[in-house]
């Protein structure tokens, strides 16, 4: 398909697929850069505790997540 062909036609669908976009990246940045290294300069952790940390939270979320159809 051409790149306009992946767009809805519908004006408010593709506003709100581009919100979701800024918001799911905006996530990202958080976690993939700003969190790591605000844990590692407010509480002094190494590289190990940061991905521990980080590792046993995708983890633990993932649980919710995959309880939240029931």
């Amino acid at each position: 398909p051409k790149f306009k062909e992946l767009f809805s036609k519908s004006r408010a669908i593709n506003l709100l697929s581009a919100a979701r976009l800024c918001l799911f990246a905006a996530r990202d940045v958080w976690f993939v850069v700003a969190l790591p290294i605000y844990l590692a300069q407010q509480f002094d952790w190494n590289f190990w505790w940061v991905s521990g940390f980080m590792a046993l939270w995708v983890i633990g979320y993932g649980g919710v997540q995959s309880q939240a159809p029931r």
